[in-house]
Formats: C-alpha cells, structure tokens, sequence
C-alpha cells in the first residue's frame, strides 16, 4: 500500500509540514506566517513575485527525521520539481539558512544557474543579512579584520587558490558583492547575475574595494570572557555520519555528558594534510562540516555546557613530527594552516565558543615563532575570546616558544603516570615529581595549565605510555584507576585551568571489551562521574 504524506496547513504561500518535535516551539500557522513574510522580503528585494500556486515547506527540528525524509541532514534541501524545501531547524527554533527559500523561488523564477557560487551569493543578496548582520556592514567587518579580498577569490573566478576562503567569507562577501552590483546597475542585473553573464573584470574589482573601504563596519558583539571557571571538560569526537555532531543521538550525548556533571565539552573539526609531502591543508567535504560543528556547539550551549573550539590536523604520521626541509615548503603549507585557522577564528565567534585552540600537537612547526605569532594576532582581531594551543607532552609544551602571547597553557596531558611494572598511585615520587614540573611551568609563565587532553586506554599499559591504544592487553580497571589518580593529584593544583577527558564518542556506544581510550561502558565512567558530579566536585 503506497505511503499518504499527512495534508498540509496552508498559509499565504506555502503548504506547510511541521515535524511533531516543533509542534511543541509553535503552531503550524505560526511557522507558516513567519515563512510567508520571509519569502515576501525576499521576492521583494529580488524584483519578483511569490508565486501564485503555493510552494511545499518541511521543517525538520530533528537530523534524523530530515534525513530520512529529505535524503541527507544539510541545512536545507530543494526539491525543484515538488516545489519544496526541507528546513533543519536550528536548536534555538530558527530556520538554519533561508537561502534555501531565495534558491528555490530563483530556480522556479529563472531556472537553473549559469554558477553555483554566483546562485550561492544572489540567494545570500536575497536573504538580505549575514548571522543576522547588515551584508555591507559584515563584508567591511571581514575587510578590517582580515583583509579586502579581491572578487576573484571570493566568487572562484579561474583556477582555485592553494588556500582558500573560508566558505563564510564568501557568503558574506559574495551577497555583499551582489547587493552593491544591484546598487549601482539596477534590480536587472540580478538576473545576468543568476545566469553568470556578467563577469567581474577591473573596472568592477576597483569600484568593489572602493565601495567596501568606504562603508562602515559592523560592530563586533560583546567581547568574550578571556576568565573561564574551572573547567570540568569532555572531548566530544564526531564519530559515524548519521550519529555524528549535529545529530539526535549527539545531542543525547551531550544531555548525558551535562547530567554528568561536566560544565564544558570540545568540539574537535578535523582538516588533513600529507605534510611534509605536499604543501597543503584540506578542509572541505569533511564529515566534521561547519553545520555540523555548529549544531554541536549549539546543543551544547542549550544545556548550559562551555564549549571549546579545538580544530585538529590529521596526517599520514604523528603531526608532531611534521617538519619541512625548505622554508618555502613550510611557508606554502602555513598559508593553508592560516587561511582554515582565521575560518575557525571566524565561526568562533560567530558562535561565542568560550575558547579557541589555534593548533594541536605540531610541535615540529612551532618553532616557526613569528609565523605563530602572526597567526595570533590575525585570530585574534576576529575572535575576542581566549586563545591557547593544545601542546604534546614533554618538549612541545615545555619548550614553546610563544606562550606569552596565548592566554592559557594548552596541554595535552599524556606523561606517564608510572615506570613499567610500577601501579600508578598520585603520591608516587613520579607524580609528584611531575606536578612540581607543571607547577614550575605555569609559575614561569604566569599562566594556568589547561589539561586540552588527558585520556587513557582501557589497557594494561595505560599509565606506563598513555598515548598508545590497543597495543597491550585489556585492563579497564587501570584505566580507572589512572583516571582516578590525575583527580587526586591535579584537581585541587591552584594552576589547573580544568582537563579535557580524550574521548567521548558522539554515538554514545561503550564497550567494557574495547581497549579504546572512551571510558563508555567502563569502570572509569564511574570515576569521571563521581568527581565531576559528586561533593568532591571543583
């Protein structure tokens, strides 16, 4: 028997489909009216008229359901031929991107697009704002804080660059291009636009940094806190597509991590790179995609969770014993790093993430200060918030070279708890020893010590080389237990800013016979709960 779509409410232009899960934020007419005043505003700015015959919209406030009705948990779906979209709405109960209502009356209005790009920035002029800034006004805050791009870079006009843009650069960028091409040409122009007939040459790049350095710039939002409270964290790994971030199962995730007692979790966005093979850093088409990541930081901002940004290169080897041979290899592969960092910087503050982290474990690059150092600088015009580097344990942490300009010490916390043979116990000479070492650190520096990671595997070599996995046979209890001696020896340390436990998986699936580093299904869940839940809680 053929499966009936349930009917419908109809509003002025649409017919309207509410997931059950939204019911619950407004009424089906409610959405419906918003929605027929948006599409109004934007036939208006486009010079059109919303179309006679009603369009179809569905709103999804669950990835899950989106998915399986609409083929994938993007932001919004077309579907030209049924006249439809499918909206993901966002955690806070808004429409995440109303481009997909711009994109789908331009493609019913003027068919397919001569560019996708062109298609992206006409829908972005349509929609009329930027994360709800004045498109102009956001383009110019883009030109101070990083630089005036030229419209070759930001439409992908010939072959691409090693490094670049940030997809929201362009967004903002390319709607502001269109919007001042309609200001100086007429509402015609748009339609050349869509059909790409109009090609930016010379005389366009100089009236478009004319026109951008003249405008005035859209004013940052209060700044972040650079003091955070100690912080009791969670890394939070993206791990299959369907239960990644973003996802129903996720946000349980994160519900649990907060019942917990955990008050801060890190969201770790992956980019890759073949260094020092190649010379480049690839960002896009990752599982870990910007709507995913922001998904995840809002779910997590909704249960009152801090959230960290902590972006991660993943490469053929250890990234820590990435070194290039020739500066302009190095120079080359640092222009990619600079270009996905000043990204990160970007929709970190346009999310408020309470921290961000400009670099993982590359202590073989670090000694490149002054390109770190203007790395720095370049971030933190766009982010107003703290600002540290998660360092590897041992040389990368002791020797870095540009603590003074960060605002934490970011350490990824695997020295060994105790030589081999040994049981880890927090008064042992080794711990002590260490702690003093740390605290010698942070005193030298006049910084706290953030535990970036601190994590174990489930195995009998956990406190002898914590950073290993699935190498030595299966212990769950040692697991535990050193879980429980970084409690006892570092919780109470005055230089503890907090500590990240490496890793909570975004499916929430534990195993008590994998000798992973999750502690799901494992004693050292009950550890971590008793310290960050219970009376002994910091």
């Amino acid at each position: 028997m053929e499966k009936t779509e349930p009917e419908g409410f109809p509003s002025r232009h649409w017919i309207v489909h509410v997931s059950p899960e939204l019911e619950k934020v407004r009424s089906p007419q409610a959405w419906g009216a918003a929605e027929d005043r948006r599409l109004e505003t934007i036939a208006s700015r486009l010079g059109l008229q919303p179309p006679s015959e009603p369009l179809r919209l569905f709103l999804y406030g669950s990835t899950d359901r989106k998915e399986a009705a609409a083929g994938d948990d993007d932001p919004f779906t077309l579907e030209i031929g049924r006249r439809a979209v499918h909206h993901l709405v966002s955690p806070g109960g808004e429409i995440t991107d109303a481009r997909g209502d711009a994109l789908l009356l331009l493609r019913l209005a003027w068919g397919e697009p001569g560019s996708e790009r062109m298609a992206e920035a006409v829908a972005r002029y349509a929609v009329g704002a930027f994360q709800g800034h004045p498109l102009p006004a956001y383009a110019a805050r883009i030109a101070r804080e990083e630089e005036p791009y030229p419209l070759r870079d930001i439409l992908q006009l010939g072959p691409e660059t090693a490094a670049p843009l940030s997809p929201l650069v362009m967004d903002a960028l390319g709607g502001a291009w269109v919007e001042r091409m309609r200001e100086r040409e007429g509402i015609a122009v748009l339609r050349k636009l869509w059909s790409a007939s109009l090609k930016p040459g010379e005389e366009l790049e100089q009236d478009w940094r004319k026109w951008l350095s003249g405008l005035s710039a859209s004013p940052r939002e209060a700044p972040i806190p650079r003091k955070l409270p100690f912080l009791r964290g969670i890394s939070f790994s993206h791990e299959v597509r369907r239960e990644g971030y973003g996802s129903d199962v996720a946000g349980e995730q994160l519900a649990r991590m907060r019942r917990l007692g955990a008050n801060a979790v890190a969201i770790v966005p992956y980019a890759f790179t073949r260094a020092p093979d190649e010379t480049t850093v690839r960002y896009r088409g990752t599982d870990e995609s910007d709507a995913r990541v922001i998904r995840a930081i809002r779910q997590a901002k909704r249960l009152g969770l801090r959230t960290i940004l902590k972006p991660q290169v993943w490469g053929r080897r250890f990234t820590g014993d990435i070194v290039f041979a020739k500066q302009a290899d190095f120079d080359r592969w640092f222009a990619d790093y600079r270009r996905w960092m000043l990204h990160q910087a970007r929709l970190a503050a346009l999310e408020r993430a309470d921290l961000l982290v400009i670099g993982t474990e590359l202590g073989g690059l670090t000694r490149q200060q002054d390109a770190w150092r203007r790395l720095i600088r370049d971030v933190r015009r766009i982010y107003s918030g703290p600002v540290t580097y998660a360092a590897n344990w041992a040389g990368d942490f002791e020797q870095m070279p540009f603590w003074d300009a960060l605002d934490v010490l970011g350490l990824n916390m695997y020295y060994p708890l105790a030589g081999p043979g040994e049981p880890p116990n927090a008064r042992s000479p080794r711990v002590r020893e260490l702690k003093a070492r740390l605290a010698g650190i942070s005193r030298r520096h006049r910084k706290p010590i953030l535990f970036t990671e601190v994590g174990y595997a489930a195995s009998a070599a956990a406190a002898v080389e914590p950073w290993k996995e699935d190498h030595a046979p299966l212990d769950p209890r040692m697991q535990a237990r050193c879980y429980e001696v970084v409690f006892q020896a570092f919780s109470k340390e005055p230089w503890l800013a907090g500590l990240f436990w490496w890793k909570w998986p975004s499916h929430g699936q534990g195993d008590p016979q994998d000798r992973s580093f999750s502690p799901l299904g494992k004693p050292a869940l009950k550890v971590l709960e008793r310290w960050y839940g219970g009376s002994t809680r910091r």
